[in-house]
């Protein structure tokens, strides 16, 4: 019959015996950190493990491992939202979750910037997995009035990191959290009434953030003015005597 020898087709495309040991191997090891791991550092082991893995998949050319590491990897950023971002214990003066999202992000960049070429999707998600557990841990780690301008900070970051780099996914990234950095000053900060040293803290946080903003926009111009022109995209400059001659009848 055509559908068994359909799905052994697809078995053995996916990596075949080998591939369900290893995919085995790898749940029953998340299965274990989830049971002996604390609550907070979950999604932290489960990436760690998911960086291993996909470290190993390099080496040994082996995609079905690499794809057990990415799907650990998006498991731990879901993690953040679980656990992570309520984590209230701290360790050694420090909270948890700024300890534990903070080494996510890094783990993001990380597999983002080594990604291998033929996995652009998840080179992309890992750009966003990072700028997304950053954007959450100022949420959640600022004062309420100083988001927008932890956000305005990042937006900056972003755009110069992108740039500098030329990694696209950060750029767009710092288009959004412009965004966001407008919509949080419109719905937050001009109703923080708060006194701040001799004015207050609407006037403080919207004035940083927007200054913040206004940087970025003189970064930018400053960078097209030093952009190369291409060559015939502008007409050359005429002689001085080629001036049009008058009255010619």
């Amino acid at each position: 019959p055509e559908s068994p020898r359909r799905w052994q087709a697809i078995f053995l495309r996916t990596g075949g015996l080998p591939a369900a040991h290893t995919w085995s191997a790898t749940l029953l090891v998340a299965l274990l950190i989830w049971k002996e791991v604390t609550n907070t550092a979950i999604g932290l082991g489960w990436a760690l493990f998911g960086l291993a893995l996909v470290e190993i998949a390099r080496a040994r050319a082996d995609r079905p491992l690499r794809a057990q590491g990415h799907a650990l990897l998006t498991l731990s950023f879901a993690r953040i939202f679980m656990a992570d971002l309520n984590a209230a214990q701290r360790i050694g003066g420090v909270s948890a979750r700024l300890l534990t999202v903070s080494l996510l992000a890094a783990i993001y960049y990380y597999a983002a910037f080594t990604s291998e070429k033929d996995t652009p999707r998840m080179r992309s998600l890992c750009f966003w997995f990072g700028a997304g557990a950053l954007a959450l841990l100022a949420r959640f780690e600022l004062a309420t009035a100083w988001v927008a301008v932890g956000w305005a900070a990042l937006t900056v970051t972003a755009y110069l990191v992108g740039r500098r780099l030329g990694v696209t996914e950060m750029r767009y990234q710092a288009y959004l959290l412009t965004l966001l950095v407008s919509a949080r000053c419109a719905f937050d900060n001009f109703y923080q009434k708060g006194p701040w040293h001799f004015t207050n803290t609407r006037t403080v946080t919207v004035t940083a953030a927007a200054t913040l903003l206004y940087v970025l926009l003189a970064i930018a111009l400053v960078a097209k003015r030093r952009r190369p022109v291409a060559p015939g995209a502008a007409n050359p400059p005429a002689p001085a005597d080629a001036t049009p001659e008058a009255g010619r009848g």
